[in-house]
């Protein structure tokens, strides 16, 4: 199995848990139904340099199913590579 944890970032608490759930849901939908996703959790340390930080895992079979799930949210703009939204692949660490 192969896992990506995705980190999404805002000052305003509320913006970032509204985009976390927003991903969530659009993950959910378009996924390939051998993918699992957690729910939405506060980040082990909620906060860092004044963001507030929400995460979810996402479980795949195999690569190639976890990059075609993580490719449909990119292409509705929701998973970027920016300040606000953060994506490791087979984390060492989810903190």
């Amino acid at each position: 199995r192969r896992m990506a944890w995705i980190v999404v970032r805002d000052e305003d608490q509320s913006k970032a848990r509204a985009r976390a759930d927003e991903l969530h849901g659009t993950l959910r939908a378009s996924a390939d139904p051998s993918v699992t996703l957690d729910p939405v959790v506060a980040c082990p340390i909620e906060r860092v340099a004044g963001q507030w930080r929400f995460g979810l895992a996402l479980y795949a079979p195999g690569p190639g199913v976890l990059r075609a799930a993580l490719l449909a949210a990119a292409a509705k703009g929701l998973l970027k590579s920016d300040a606000h939204t953060a994506v490791d692949v087979d984390p060492v660490s989810i903190l």
